[in-house]
C-alpha cells in the first residue's frame, strides 16, 4: 500500500542507530514505510509543523522518546503516533511511553503491527497520514473576514486567536470598505464569461435584471482581488451590507469562488467557513452551508436552505432574487439524491463538533425560504435531537458522502485532545 503524501518519522532503539543489531531489527519496517512513501530523518531535524510519528524497535526506548518529545515540544505540540511491533519489547515500551504521555496531558495513539503486511494496520496508519496532511494544511491556510460577522451571528463569533489555536488556520480581519473599493477600482470584464455561462446555465431567470448582474460581477471580481492580494485559502463576507448600502448580493460572487476552489461563506460566519476549509483540506470536497430550516427527530427529516450553492454541487438551479430583501441574485440549486455529511463545528472555542450522516432526498421550491433547499432524511434520529437541544449555531455545513467516521477522527485526534494540553 502507497500512501498519495510523503510523511516523516523518527526510528529509536536501545542500541545505537549505527549497529548491526539496528539495521537488522528495524529492516522490514523500515522498507514498510519507505513502501507507504516515508522518510526517516534524525529526532534533531523533525519538521515543527508535522504530528510526531515513532517507530519503536525495541524496549528500552521510553526516555528517549520522551526526551526526544521535550526537546520537540517547544516548536511542535502536535499529537504523537507510536508506531510498534510484535517483538523486541516494542509494544511494552509504546505502551508505558503512551501512559506517561497521557499523564502529560500529550494526545496520540499506539498502532501495532502484527506483520509488515497486517492490512488493518496499514488502513489505520494511512489514514493518520491522511490527518496530517489535512491538519497541516489547515496550519497553513489563512482565513479572510470581509467585515464583522452579521449582527444576529451572537454565538458565531469567536475570538479570533482562540480559533487559530485550535485548528491551526489564520484568520484575517478586512473591513467592508475595502471590498467597496477593490468593487470600484477593479476591472470586471475578465469575469464576464463567467456572469454569461451562469445566465446561460440556468434553467430559469425570475426577478434580476442587467443592473444586478453587472452589480454581482463587481462583487465577485472584488472578492476575487481581495483573495489574491491577501493569499487567501477561504474568506467570509458580511454579505447583508451589500444589500443595504450597495442594492446587490454575494451570492453569485460566493458560489463561482466556491466552483474556483476557493472556500467562501456568507454572513461573516467565521465558524462555517472554517468548517468549509475544513471539508476541503481533508475530504478534497466542495461543501455548502446553510439554515436548518426544519427538524423532525420522529422522522429523521432535516431541512436545509440558503440563497447559494456552489453550482458543481447542483444537477440544475435557477436564478432568482434574494429570498429575504427580493434583491440582486439568489439561487435556487437542484442537488440529485445522494448519501450526505452534516456538521457543525462550535463551542466557546471552537473544539466541539455536532455530525450525522444521511440522505438528500429531494429539492424544494417554496416561496417561503431561501432558495437553495433540501430535504435529508437520517437514522441518526439522536443527533437530530441533539441539534435542537444543544445547538453550536444556525448555519451547518453539507458535504456528498458519508464521512463522520473520518471528520470525526480528526477532530478527536487534533482538536478534542487539545482541550487537555
Amino acid at each position: 500500500m502507497s500512501i498519495p503524501y510523503s510523511f516523516h518519522y523518527m526510528a529509536l532503539a536501545s542500541m545505537p542507530s549505527e549497529s548491526d543489531d539496528f539495521e537488522k531489527i528495524g529492516r522490514p519496517w523500515f522498507e514498510l514505510l519507505d513502501r507507504m512513501n516515508g522518510q526517516m530523518i534524525p529526532v534533531a531535524d523533525f519538521p515543527s509543523d508535522e504530528p510526531l510519528l515513532f517507530l519503536i524497535l525495541t524496549g528500552g526506548t521510553e526516555k528517549k522518546v520522551l526526551n526526544a518529545i521535550q526537546n520537540l515540544k517547544p516548536k511542535n505540540n502536535h499529537p504523537v503516533l507510536l508506531l510498534a511491533h510484535p517483538a523486541n519489547n516494542s509494544l511494552p515500551a509504546a505502551m508505558e511511553i503512551m501512559a506517561r504521555l497521557r499523564q502529560d496531558s500529550h494526545p496520540g495513539q499506539i498502532l501495532l503491527f502484527s506483520s509488515p503486511d497486517y492490512v488493518k494496520a496499514l488502513s489505520e496508519l494511512s489514514e493518520f497520514i491522511r490527518l496530517s496532511v489535512a491538519h497541516k494544511k489547515m496550519h497553513h491556510s489563512r482565513i479572510g473576514m470581509v467585515g464583522q460577522p452579521s449582527d444576529w451571528l451572537i454565538a458565531s463569533q469567536p475570538d479570533y486567536a482562540t480559533l487559530t489555536r485550535t485548528w491551526g488556520a489564520e484568520v484575517l480581519p478586512l473591513d467592508m470598505e475595502l471590498l467597496e473599493t477593490k468593487m470600484s477600482e477593479t476591472d470586471a470584464s475578465s469575469n464576464l464569461p463567467a456572469i454569461e455561462q451562469f445566465i446561460s446555465q440556468a434553467q430559469t431567470i425570475d426577478g434580476p435584471d442587467k443592473t444586478d448582474f453587472r452589480k454581482a460581477t463587481e462583487v465577485y471580481s472584488g472578492l476575487q482581488e481581495i483573495a489574491r492580494q491577501y493569499k487567501l485559502s477561504a474568506l467570509s463576507v458580511r454579505c447583508f451590507d451589500l444589500v443595504e448600502k450597495h442594492h446587490t448580493t454575494g451570492c453569485f460572487a460566493l458560489a463561482q469562488l466556491n466552483d474556483d476552489h476557493l472556500v467562501s461563506g456568507c454572513e461573516g460566519d467565521v465558524v462555517s467557513t472554517l468548517g468549509m476549509l475544513w471539508a476541503k483540506h481533508l475530504l478534497n470536497a466542495p461543501s455548502w452551508m446553510a439554515n436548518p430550516a426544519f427538524v423532525e427527530p420522529d422522522t429523521g427529516l432535516l431541512r436545509l436552505a440558503h440563497c447559494t450553492i456552489a453550482l458543481r454541487m447542483t444537477s440544475s438551479f435557477d436564478i432568482l432574487s434574494h429570498f429575504e430583501t427580493n434583491i440582486g441574485i439568489g439561487i435556487r440549486g437542484y442537488v440529485s439524491p445522494q448519501p450526505c455529511t452534516v456538521f457543525r463545528l462550535g463551542g466557546k472555542n471552537t473544539d466541539e463538533l455536532w455530525i450525522l450522516e444521511g440522505k438528500i432526498t429531494s429539492s424544494g421550491n417554496s416561496a417561503f425560504l431561501c432558495r437553495t433547499q433540501l430535504d435529508i432524511l437520517t437514522d441518526d434520529t439522536a443527533s437530530l435531537q441533539q441539534l435542537l437541544n444543544n445547538p453550536l449555531g444556525n448555519h451547518v455545513v453539507l458535504v456528498f458522502g458519508h464521512h463522520k467516521t473520518l471528520l470525526t477522527n480528526y477532530h478527536n485526534l487534533f482538536i478534542a485532545d487539545d482541550k487537555q494540553k
